[in-house]
């Protein structure tokens, strides 16, 4: 019986050095297992260094964003989660997963952090100033 899914997800992770590629697989797997647990279809997944992406930089965050960007425009709600892995920048620096979380949200997208193995869940919550 095939899985009903509950709708369309990316990753998007940062690892030391793309070459590593037992880093690589411990972060597609991660997403992976996060995506099957939630029932989510992953299409697609990106990842940069740490080092050339400090501030989402890298080509592979310009991909995931280009491609969120062209997606709410011709098929709102097409893709509704950016999937990543807890120790990405984006989940360690609340400053920083906030600006990207309101920017995300404009284009019909939460984030979905995963847990070592892919268990945890932890849905972006909307955050509104006083």
């Amino acid at each position: 019986m095939e899985q009903q899914y509950r709708g369309l997800a990316i990753g998007y992770f940062k690892v030391n050095d793309l070459e590593d590629r037992q880093e690589l697989q411990k972060q597609l797997d991660r997403i992976g297992q996060h995506c099957e647990l939630h029932r989510l279809r992953l299409v697609v997944t990106f990842g940069d260094e740490r080092a050339t992406s400090e501030n989402f930089s890298g080509a592979g965050w310009t991909k995931a964003q280009a491609l969120i960007k062209l997606t709410s425009q011709a098929m709102p709600g097409l893709i509704g989660t950016l999937v990543v892995p807890e120790q990405n920048m984006i989940s360690t620096d609340p400053g920083r997963y906030l600006l990207k979380q309101y920017e995300l949200k404009q284009d019909g997208v939460s984030i979905d952090i995963t847990g070592d193995r892919g268990q945890d869940l932890v849905h972006s919550r909307e955050v509104l100033p006083n």
